[in-house]
């Protein structure tokens, strides 16, 4: 979680700004440190951005799909960036639902605020 944290302080930092756009951003940049420092330090079976439907791995955009943004198969645990001006508001019922179906063996999702 430490590492998850401090990459999503670290987007927030580097990017700054607010709205879709700068959301947006601000999850590739997360997406792309934490690939880095994976492939510098070695795998913490951490992945970033990959979508599921069904309990399988599927090409980004397919519908109906969740794509957490950062999912630790070992624990079964989503961390979901929240890169708000009011973060707390804690993960949606449609968001929650979308993950426990599709992600094979996802029990938790935790909400992360920079």
């Amino acid at each position: 979680m430490d590492l998850v944290q401090s990459i999503a302080t670290r987007a927030e930092a580097k990017v700054g700004g607010s709205g879709a756009v700068a959301g947006t951003k601000k999850h590739k940049y997360a997406e792309t440190l934490l690939k880095r420092y994976q492939g510098i330090y070695g795998s913490r079976g951490l992945i970033p951005e990959e979508s599921y439907l069904n309990q399988v791995v599927v090409p980004h955009g397919t519908a109906g799909s969740a794509r957490p943004d950062v999912y630790d198969p070992v624990a079964g645990i989503i961390y979901d960036y929240k890169f708000l001006l009011k973060p707390g508001r804690g993960i949606g019922q449609r968001q929650a639902n979308l993950n426990a179906t599709h992600v094979p063996g996802a029990s938790l999702t935790i909400e992360v605020n920079p």
